[in-house]
Order: C-alpha cells, then sequence, then structure tokens
C-alpha cells in the first residue's frame, strides 16, 4: 500500500484540488441561489435574452416576479 501511494502522491493530490475546486463551485451556485441571484449572471434589465435564460416564476403571495 505505501508503495503504491508514493507512486501515486501526485494524483492523489491532483484529484483532490479538482473535488475542491468543483466543490466550491457548487456552492456557490446553491449560495447565489438561495440569495435569488439569477442563474445567467447578467443584468436583465440590459439583457435582450433574459425571458429565455430566466424564467418569471410567481412568488408565493400569488403575484409575479416581472420586474
Amino acid at each position: 500500500m505505501l508503495a503504491w501511494l508514493s507512486e501515486n502522491w501526485l494524483n492523489a493530490v491532483l484529484i483532490a484540488v479538482l473535488l475542491l475546486i468543483v466543490g466550491l463551485i457548487v456552492f456557490g451556485m446553491i449560495r447565489n441561489r438561495k440569495a435569488g441571484k439569477r442563474p445567467c449572471g447578467c443584468d436583465c434589465a440590459a439583457c435582450g435574452a433574459c425571458k429565455k435564460c430566466c424564467a418569471v416564476k410567481p412568488a408565493r403571495n400569488g403575484k409575479s416576479n416581472e420586474k
């Protein structure tokens, strides 16, 4: 086991770093979603394709969230 680990330590480190990066990206996406930010990250007031990338969802009180 130690021989395999000593031969492949670099691969293990790279995999751990990649998993950390992917985890941080997913965490950021979840945090932005909970904060109510648009998924495209654009300024929807100036975006011509906003209706395609950001679907208007009705609010919980029955009114729409359109700006």
